[in-house]
């Protein structure tokens, strides 16, 4: 049970990471649009 909880939070936190990753260039472009 606690293996599987944190094999759970690890997963989720590489996909968040990831998320995270791919976002960034589109929240920097969203920021200079917004700017210019």
């Amino acid at each position: 049970m606690g293996l599987l909880s944190t094999a759970l939070l690890g997963a989720t936190a590489i996909a968040a990471a990831i998320v995270l990753v791919v976002s960034m260039p589109d929240i920097q472009r969203y920021l200079r649009m917004r700017k210019m």
